[in-house]
């Protein structure tokens, strides 16, 4: 029986309502299939199997039962004759569950614009959606496609593999989820295109070729971009075009790198528009190398860097701190240094803003050139545990503005900080704050389980920190320890060894807290990944030199932990002293070296430095014997 006699005798009394605009749905009941399968395909309206949908009759396709639907053919096969095979719509996983449609090689479907049809194509909704077109395949869509807000609906034009190319032709789009786009699509859009803050765009490139979409209206740019090389990272100086339309709005929110290979210091993908030919701009991708802001922590020295292997143009530059960390009077700029050519001119500076610019001429940081700036890095918090690292970097090239990278170095933190060492796994706990903290419980995780228990030597197991310390049973994903009683004080420049705690070939994820004593929730310390020395006898802050710094540590930890602890014995005492003193002037690269014993001058004037420090009344020297036996 024809469709049209089926139509007319079930649906006589009701053409008002089909013609008032009312939906009518074919909705696909088979798991995989083709398209053109209709036994697949259960018409609502006719209440009957064995009809595709067709814009004829003014009717929406509807896949949401977890189906996939392949287009394979030119033209798909209908029952029917002189009826459209083209649907007036299509929704895949709107209503519920999840519904998938393939444009394979050798097929193609057009959505095509009726009466009462908009001729859209809507992927995701209250369930998920997915449409690929496929290399050699062809979809055109007379309406708007929509790609639902949620990065589970999924819009996929050309892939790996396959001959020919994925065309697509719509009359706008508008992406809410995951979208990737291969080298061998053809996407084209009547109108505009939009990628919503909810989306994932993904261009994937494969020997240099770029992956266009193009747009007769507007760009609009939002969400994140994660471009894929396969792994690869693209050479220094490549660029790719993404989108062209009549206009570009609005901007990516973030750049993944995560598929991009492993850029070096300062290499970083970079989104600008250009202007092109008709009038039109392109959005384009670039792989560059950024100027780089070293910043020593310890030091507090920052200096402009290129770390690249080609040479960076500038003519200004402004550093910025929100928290007003830096330090003015310390600023050593171009301009004072006639540095990069001269012509330099400051701006006023302030603890929250550093900025100058080149008054002629552009500049030129030339590869693994660096020059300093001074000691800009001047945080002063008043509490442990405060922020103190948001410099942020800006650059004025010749194509634009562009963000810095800032990278620290050193390990001076205003917090306790974990310092692991990621080629050994070894771990420390070290106050690296100005502060005193009395620490009574702390506690190591890890979600990818990256613990080795085999490896932790807890304080429990060494007696260490003033001893009566309970470990918890440790595991890959926590390691923790609680002191019974009282508290172990960590002086600044105090350190705890906790052993091999660090699987080194999992994942860096390790989070740390603490408990300070008397509080009842636990706050955040800080891992720092960075090697750890061999031990340098005396070096008790452990920044690879023993020194005065190192003094002030012993004289905070003496008799009350083993933060002090050069002998190996579990506590600060008199003995360690000595090693500190036999050592002083030691660094870590002379440590195979013979110890120089110190002249008797410096020798008279650290006893006495040390009864000062210790508060003793003694007003003359008494022999090194005599100050150990005090002092122990």
């Amino acid at each position: 029986m024809k469709r049209v006699t089926i139509l007319l005798v079930f649906f006589t009394g009701m053409l008002a309502m089909a013609d008032s605009g009312h939906a009518q749905f074919v909705n696909w009941t088979g798991g995989t299939g083709n398209y053109s399968t209709g036994a697949s395909w259960f018409n609502e309206s006719l209440a009957q199997s064995g009809f595709l949908p067709s814009v004829d009759f003014n009717e929406t396709g509807r896949i949401d039962n977890g189906g996939v639907v392949s287009v394979t053919t030119q033209f798909a096969n209908s029952t029917d004759q002189g009826a459209s095979t083209n649907p007036g719509a299509l929704l895949l996983g709107t209503v519920a569950g999840s519904g998938e449609l393939v444009v394979a090689s050798g097929g193609s479907l057009r959505v095509q614009q009726g009466t009462t049809t908009n001729g859209g194509l809507q992927v995701g909704g209250a369930g998920t959606g997915t449409i690929r077109v496929l290399p050699g395949g062809s979809l055109t869509v007379d309406g708007p496609l929509n790609v639902a807000a949620s990065v589970a609906n999924m819009a996929q034009f050309g892939a790996s593999a396959g001959a020919g190319t994925a065309t697509v032709s719509v009359g706008s789009a508008n992406f809410g989820g995951s979208t990737a786009v291969y080298r061998n699509a053809a996407f084209n859009s009547a109108g505009s295109i939009g990628f919503q803050s909810t989306s994932v765009f993904q261009p994937i490139f494969s020997g240099g070729l770029t992956s266009t979409l193009q747009a007769a209206g507007a760009v609009q740019l939002g969400g994140k971009l994660q471009p894929n090389f396969g792994g690869v990272t693209p050479a220094v100086g490549s660029s790719w075009s993404l989108a062209e339309g009549s206009s570009v709005s609005g901007a990516f929110s973030s750049i993944d790198t995560s598929l991009a290979g492993t850029p070096g210091l300062g290499q970083k993908f970079v989104v600008t528009t250009a202007d092109i030919t008709g009038n039109r701009k392109s959005v384009q991708l670039s792989f560059r190398q950024s100027a780089v802001l070293s910043v020593n922590r310890d030091t507090g020295v920052a200096s402009l860097t290129n770390p690249g292997t080609t040479a960076i143009s500038f003519d200004g530059y402004t550093i910025t701190s929100s928290l007003g960390v830096l330090g003015t009077a310390s600023w050593n700029s171009l301009h004072d240094q006639n540095a990069l050519g001269g012509t330099w001119r400051e701006s006023p500076a302030a603890a929250t803003r550093l900025s100058e610019l080149k008054q002629s001429g552009v500049a030129s940081l030339g590869a693994g050139q660096s020059v300093s700036l001074g000691a800009i890095f001047a945080p002063n918090p008043t509490a442990i545990g405060q922020p103190t690292e948001d410099l942020a970097l800006q650059y004025a090239a010749p194509d634009g503005v562009f963000d810095g990278v800032v990278n620290y170095t050193g390990t001076k933190v205003n917090n306790i900080l974990l310092q692991v060492d990621p080629t050994t796994g070894q771990a420390r706990l070290r106050n690296t704050s100005n502060f005193t903290v009395q620490m009574d419980g702390y506690t190591i995780a890890s979600t990818a389980g990256s613990l080795s228990a085999a490896g932790w030597n807890s304080l429990d197991d060494q007696n260490a920190a003033g001893g009566d310390w309970r470990e918890s049973p440790g595991s890959p994903t926590r390691l923790s320890e609680l002191k019974r009683a009282s508290f172990t004080t960590l002086a600044p420049g105090a350190s705890l060894s906790l052993g091999s705690l660090f699987s080194t070939s999992q994942a860096k994820d390790l989070t740390f807290q603490y408990v300070a004593f008397g509080q009842s929730t636990a706050a955040n310390g800080q891992v720092l990944y960075a090697a750890i020395s061999a031990n340098l006898p005396g070096d008790f802050n452990h920044d690879n030199v023993v020194s005065s710094a190192d003094l002030t540590v012993w004289r905070s930890s003496v008799g009350s932990g083993a933060g002090a602890d050069a002998d190996g014995d579990g506590d600060s005492d008199g003995n360690d002293f000595l090693i500190w003193q036999r050592n002083l002037g030691m660094t870590a690269s002379t440590a195979g070296a013979a110890a120089a014993v110190p002249e008797p001058g410096t020798l008279n004037l650290l006893m006495m430095l040390a009864i000062a420090l210790l508060g003793s009344s003694a007003t003359q020297l008494r022999p090194r014997a005599v100050v150990c036996k005090a002092l122990c």
